[in-house]
């Protein structure tokens, strides 16, 4: 009976520990990381397109445009019209990026700077993790998530890399614009 008992203690405090662990990573966290391309150019993460006569593009290069191209810090805030976005977390990174209008069928780069790697296919409904250097690879297994079939999913609207700490995230406009309304 000692035994049982003991073995009881022992998961009530591995339990508490991980709680712990969690509340303290979440204390550190930064709610707002800003526009993914702005943020993902400090990663040196990379853009790269389906259509076969676009080249690669870096992010570098997509923010130092948008820079030259629009002076005003209040335009940011305002959503690109679409049917679908998709949120990026990273949270061994402390980052949630904007929501990211879904405007066209391309691929998406998330290294980290220990050498984590995600690749997401986005298209204008939905997103998939097509690529992971996590061990197990369960991210890439999860599938596709679409408008139509988020709601019968077990992960619903989102696609997880516990490994690599990595969240995706599709979200209706609405919900977009609610975690825009939320920075």
């Amino acid at each position: 009976m000692k035994k049982w008992t003991g073995i009881a203690v022992l998961g009530v405090i591995i339990v508490a520990a991980a709680v712990v662990i969690f509340a303290l990573q979440q204390r550190d966290r930064k709610p707002n990381a800003g526009q993914l391309e702005d943020h993902l150019t400090l990663a040196s993460i990379v853009e790269t397109t389906d259509s076969a006569d676009a080249a690669e593009t870096s992010v570098e290069t997509a923010a130092a445009e948008k820079n030259t191209d629009s002076t005003d810090e209040s335009a940011s805030t305002d959503l690109e019209p679409a049917k679908a976005y998709l949120k990026v977390e990273m949270i061994g990174l402390g980052l949630i990026f904007e929501p990211i209008p879904l405007n066209e069928s391309r691929d998406i780069d998330l290294p980290q700077p220990d050498g984590k790697l995600n690749v997401v296919h986005i298209t204008e409904d939905s997103i998939e993790m097509i690529e992971s250097n996590c061990p197990g690879q369960d991210c890439v297994h999860q599938g596709i998530v679409t408008l139509e079939n988020r709601d019968s999913r077990p992960l619903m609207n989102m696609i997880l890399c516990l490994p690599n700490q990595v969240i995706l995230e599709l979200l209706t406009p609405e919900e977009a614009a609610a975690e825009m309304a939320g920075y």
